[in-house]
């Protein structure tokens, strides 16, 4: 196998050929991959490129790519985008190849790439909220090749409702199973006796009773009164105590019908859920003297499950009817749609993670590649030149992090006194697990060029500043694994995002596991003499 001494360092070559020519031997400028200038990452920097999940150096602009798009050199395609023109940085030309970024500390950032966002989702009418569609049943997610949902989890699901809250996220494989439900409700079709769900309660109603004044189906339906004097609300629920029934985090569906007559006091029906933190109110029905359908609805119960339907400013002996009533909790979501898995492995069919956003108010829907689905150990390195090296607020670098509970994992920053911080989560809260300079790496004012990461083994965090690592103390602990969330890979800000970057960020390396000492001087001393150092 054929040697070179490159950067003082005997290498092989890694027998590599794109489009024809040795990557190995090649002269700069001789290969270019998505319009980029190549280097195999080896014979760069002296470092193995396994487990590299993103290096993005040049940034030339050419035909077919814009502004908004950095990128990744790995052979990944992980490349780093811009959500919009106005929060786009811009090209840096002060060095060689335009591979940097100028972003201004007030929007401009980047973060991964999403590969579909589909807007005006509904749920699949005879499936569970695992299959998004844009008005039509489909087998797979709308507008989004097949190869995003395969036998192994190559892509990470994220639902959002129209406030661009997260609703839930998961991890999803292809169908092997029929789609099953399991009815929750005992005689919901009110015909033998009145339908029971583990625990029931009425507030301020008589007990429901069957009754063929209205129905719906089938003979009979069930009354519910008003009994308590004066005018306010009464209450029918339908409530589960029992974690074995519909458990914490498993999808539910609700179903039924509900008749208000007219000449009453009451005002509407307002049809609730209560996940064991909020009500969420799910339909008000107004029309009177006639069968209204309710759902179905597919609820995410956290800590409790409570489905109520509430009269709302009824007088005594107002009343209002209910029939057909179903409650399920999914079993299996069925050959025509895709599982949702917690974890890359498999392990449980389940979202990996539930958000804040309504169920019943879908919106969006991302669709993410899960490399930076990152637990375990990573690395990260990058040139930066801040505007001001000692900025009084924090500076994000690189981050999966949005300040909620649930939604941390991890995120590098420059502090207001120039220290560098490495902030890592084991449950998604914040817990001060986290690794800061003891002294301050940049001085105040107009920085230079410095080459800054991070290596994180599970164990301990290393920081290092222009290829040494620097003297540093934990905080609470260092986390044995990170939390896994559904945000999104950011360069230069916070994933939310907020606390940008002020500054030029230059090269950067990312990889899934711990780089060595030598490896993160090797990165610095490759590149040094790019940047004036």
């Amino acid at each position: 196998m054929s040697r070179k001494v490159i950067n003082g360092i005997i290498r092989e070559s890694t027998d590599v050929r794109i489009n024809g020519v040795s990557d190995f031997f090649a002269p700069e400028g001789d290969i270019v991959v998505n319009g980029q200038e190549h280097y195999d990452f080896f014979r760069r920097y002296g470092v193995s490129a396994t487990n590299l999940l993103l290096w993005l150096d040049q940034a030339a602009i050419t035909a077919g790519t814009s502004l908004a798009t950095w990128s990744d050199l790995s052979g990944l395609v992980n490349d780093m985008k811009q959500a919009t023109i106005s929060y786009q940085p811009s090209l840096s030309n002060t060095f060689k190849k335009d591979a940097a970024r100028d972003t201004d500390g007030i929007d401009n950032f980047m973060h991964q790439k999403i590969y579909d966002d589909q807007d005006g989702l509904t749920l699949l009418p005879d499936g569970p909220l695992y299959i998004l569609v844009d008005g039509s049943a489909a087998s797979q997610l709308p507008g989004t090749p097949a190869d995003y949902i395969n036998t192994t989890a190559t892509h990470v699901i994220v639902w959002k409702d129209s406030s661009e809250d997260v609703i839930a996220w998961g991890y999803p494989r292809v169908a092997d199973a029929a789609e099953s439900w399991t009815e929750k409700v005992a005689n919901g079709d009110m015909e033998v006796a009145v339908a029971v769900f583990d625990a029931e309660d009425v507030l301020g109603a008589a007990s429901e009773v069957q009754s063929a004044v209205q129905k719906h189906g089938g003979a009979n339906s069930s009354l519910i009164t008003r009994t308590t004097v004066g005018t306010g609300s009464f209450t029918k629920d339908y409530y589960d105590t029992n974690a074995n029934r519909i458990s914490n985090n498993q999808l539910g569906r609700i179903h039924c019908w509900v008749y208000l007559p007219s000449g009453q006091t009451i005002s509407s029906i307002s049809i609730r859920f209560y996940d064991g933190l909020a009500f969420s109110v799910l339909q008000t029905i107004t029309s009177t003297d006639t069968w209204v359908e309710v759902g179905p609805y597919y609820v995410l119960p956290q800590t409790l499950f409570k489905f109520q339907i509430r009269g709302v400013n009824g007088a005594q002996n107002d009343i209002f009817y209910i029939d057909d009533l179903s409650i399920e909790s999914v079993d299996n979501i069925g050959t025509s749609a895709a599982h949702i898995y917690d974890d890359p492995a498999g392990s449980n069919q389940n979202w990996t993670g539930i958000g804040t956003g309504d169920p019943n108010d879908p919106k969006t829907l991302e669709v993410l590649k899960s490399d930076f689905q990152i637990t375990g150990a990573l690395s990260a390195f990058m040139w930066v030149k801040p505007d001001d090296g000692q900025p009084g607020s924090q500076l994000r670098i690189i981050s999966k992090n949005r300040i909620t509970d649930g939604f941390r994992s991890f995120q590098f920053y420059i502090e207001s006194a120039g220290e560098l911080t490495v902030y890592l989560s084991s449950d998604g809260a914040g817990n001060n697990e986290k690794e800061s300079t003891d002294d301050a790496f940049f001085s105040d004012g107009q920085e230079t060029w410095h080459h800054v990461g991070f290596v994180y083994n599970g164990a301990t965090v290393v920081i290092y500043g222009d290829g040494v690592a620097l003297a540093s103390a934990t905080g609470t602990a260092i986390p044995a694994s990170i939390h896994d969330t559904s945000e999104k890979l950011t360069i230069g800000a916070l994933s939310t995002p907020s606390n940008y970057f002020a500054g030029l960020i230059g090269p950067t390396v990312f990889a899934s596991r711990d780089y060595s000492a030598d490896e993160a001087s090797r990165l610095f001393n490759a590149d040094r003499a790019r940047f004036g150092l």
